[in-house]
């Protein structure tokens, strides 16, 4: 397991994080890695960004990672808050800046990103920015925006989706359903409320569609945080969702629960 970047506390000074650890469960043992494999350090001075993991294709074990915006300081405001920018992660060069082309996403972070490997593009949704007036926190300060990243070419194209999407949020949980083509949401912080409903996007259809469950259905609370993966078997997709907060700030509470949806293939 390896993490990267992240920040300290705030205490006035900017404490962003240009390093990565890795814990190898044989030895039970961090380690940092050498500057010498890490690579551009600038590349992963931020924190809460989106990572996202692309299977090579001639040998599936053999992973790259795409990094995508996050906080470039302890604060989101600048001089270098939010980015928009995208770095990648192989063993030979270690962590590199790459240049993209077309319009991008608005710098952000927060936001949730998954490969999908038919159309060998990453999709991006939502996350927290800045608003347009360049305030740090209001209903604008959030987005439902759903961009792809071409990895063929670094295009960046914004979707439209057709019909109703979900509302602006950060923190997302989501993966991808390689056996229909869907992006599947659970989930996220807004503006005033921590959602916890069901959405996929087809991307051939280029729509949303919001799953409605039964009124009899046992639905996780709406929880920003905590942890979550995706487990393939044979005949669906089971994500597992454990802890978390209520909301950020005061008032919350705390989450220990675990959860797994089973979604059919």
């Amino acid at each position: 397991m390896s993490v990267l970047g992240g920040r300290g506390l705030f205490d006035g000074v900017d404490r962003t994080f240009s390093d990565m650890w890795t814990y190898r469960e044989t030895s039970g043992r961090w380690a940092r890695v050498p500057s010498e494999s890490v690579g551009d350090r600038s590349a992963i001075r931020r924190s809460a960004g989106s990572i996202v993991e692309v299977p090579d294709a001639d040998d599936p074990r053999q992973k790259t990672y795409y990094l995508f915006g996050g906080i470039g300081n302890t604060l989101v405001t600048p001089p270098g808050g939010l980015r928009n920018d995208v770095a990648i992660y192989d063993r030979e060069t270690g962590w590199r800046l790459i240049e993209t082309f077309g319009a991008k996403p608005a710098p952000r972070a927060w936001t949730a990103g998954v490969y999908d490997p038919a159309r060998n593009s990453i999709l991006i949704f939502g996350g927290y920015r800045l608003g347009d007036d360049g305030g740090a926190f209001g209903p604008d300060t959030f987005e439902n925006d759903l961009w792809s990243l071409s990895l063929d070419t670094f295009t960046w194209t914004r979707l439209q989706p057709q019909g109703p999407i979900p509302s602006r949020r950060d923190n997302p949980t989501l993966f991808f359903d390689t056996a229909h083509g869907w992006l599947v949401l659970f989930g996220g912080q807004g503006f005033d409320r921590v959602s916890n409903d069901l959405w996929y996007y087809s991307v051939a259809e280029n729509r949303w569609t919001e799953v409605v469950l039964p009124s009899t259905a046992r639905i996780p609370r709406g929880r920003v945080g905590g942890t979550s993966f995706v487990r393939e078997t044979r005949k669906a997709f089971e994500l597992y969702i454990h802890s978390g907060a209520t909301r950020e700030g005061s008032e919350t509470v705390l989450l220990n629960d675990l959860w797994k949806l089973t979604w059919p293939k």
